[in-house]
């Protein structure tokens, strides 16, 4: 049933791909900030193979301080969140003796549900390739920078339509994506992104587990 509606939806979904192509087009030529593709950000010393061994550690921001930035500078809290995540790393390169010359590449998840979707599982999302502004020291101008990026790389992909790459990867046979992702993309000595760089909003009511309270 499923590989028929495939079949039944696929020239639907060529038409309205070539459709947008002209659109995704004018809005990159009137676009000043322009997004980076996959793997033109510079290697460094956490580009590397993905494998099991991984370091993990954790830091805590208030949140009604990043609600006042982004008033301040007129952003999204995701582009603060951003800035931030850039901050660090440039950091995290200087103290390593790394160069921080030119920016980093970054995937943004974004979810692809419309407003007033309801969903008990499951995710429905897309990636959004966005430059994290290590090479600028000043943290406002670095800030602004991010702004302008995510504004533009988030018109280019409506344009093309943010379900569109969602719904092509649905064509690829099942064994052929586990084939890719199981045996080819830890094998990769340059992951095609620097970082993967995500926030989501938390839940709006208290939970609670075995009459404990969830506090963070």
């Amino acid at each position: 049933a499923d590989l028929g509606r495939l079949a039944m939806a696929l020239p639907g979904l060529l038409v309205r791909t070539l459709g947008r192509l002209p659109e995704v087009l004018r809005v990159r030529r009137q676009t000043t900030d322009q997004p980076p593709g996959a793997f033109a950000g510079p290697a460094t010393s956490f580009s590397r193979a993905l494998t099991a061994r991984r370091a993990f550690a954790t830091c805590a921001l208030p949140l009604d301080d990043l609600r006042q930035v982004k008033a301040a500078f007129d952003v999204t809290i995701n582009d603060v969140v951003l800035a931030c995540v850039a901050g660090a790393l440039r950091a995290h390169l200087l103290a390593g003796g790394e160069p921080v010359d030119r920016p980093l590449v970054a995937s943004v998840p974004l979810s692809t549900d419309a407003a007033d979707a309801s969903r008990l599982i499951g995710n429905r999302t897309s990636n959004l390739l966005t430059a994290l502004r290590v090479d600028l020291a000043d943290p406002a101008e670095r800030l602004r920078a991010t702004g302008r990026l995510s504004a533009s790389a988030k018109a280019i992909q409506a344009a093309l339509g943010a379900e569109t790459m969602a719904q092509w990867v649905e064509y690829a046979p099942p064994f052929v994506f586990r084939l890719i992702w199981r045996r080819l993309v830890p094998r990769i000595r340059r992951p095609p992104v620097n970082a993967i760089v995500s926030n989501v909003t938390g839940p709006r009511d208290p939970l609670f587990i075995a009459g404990a309270e969830l506090v963070a």
